[in-house]
């Protein structure tokens, strides 16, 4: 059995709708479902370790990922609020928050003793969708800036402009660690 890995500019258009666009071309300013907005002080009493599973989620018991935690420790990280100051892990769970990457399905392929099995990814390339509204208008502003990160002002405006759209209106709250 051949596996066959084809470059990306042969599929572009096909399965992954396109390899060269950017972050504000693949990202649909849109949900699949309700968000519900949690303050930051709702989680005054929760500690890091509490924060990051509730973000996480959890896959055995098929409980998704709360949204309103990731903003949480993004500001926490931010700032240095019960954790070393760190712009990095801010952004990371900011854009956990922010931008909710599609459910990427996969099949595995098991061997047949004399090759090893591989796995195989189907949906990677749907489009994001948009998360915590005030993340968004946060990475908004840290793109814009470059603040710890390339500046892509395209891909913070887009941001910003989907924020607005869910109740984050301009000028968005400053961020944190800015």
């Amino acid at each position: 059995m051949r596996v066959y890995v084809y470059p990306c500019f042969l599929i572009a258009g096909m399965v992954l709708g396109g390899c060269a666009q950017t972050q504000a071309e693949r990202f649909r300013c849109s949900r699949d479902g309700d968000f519900a907005f949690k303050p930051s002080s709702s989680y005054a009493g929760q500690s890091v370790d509490q924060l990051e599973g509730a973000a996480r989620g959890d896959a055995f018991t098929v409980t998704p990922p709360d949204l309103n935690a990731a903003r949480v420790l993004g500001e926490r990280h931010a700032v240095g609020n019960g954790v070393p100051k760190d712009l990095a892990r801010a952004i990371y769970w900011l854009q956990q928050a922010a931008v909710v990457s599609p459910s990427v399905a996969g099949a595995y392929v098991p061997g047949d003793g004399t090759t090893p099995g591989y796995s195989v990814t189907l949906g990677a390339g749907a489009p994001s969708t948009a998360g915590d509204p005030l993340a968004m208008a946060y990475l908004g502003q840290i793109y814009l800036k470059g603040l710890g990160v390339k500046k892509d002002e395209a891909w913070g405006r887009t941001l910003l402009v989907c924020a607005a759209q869910y109740g984050v209106t301009e000028p968005a709250p400053p961020f944190p660690g800015a």
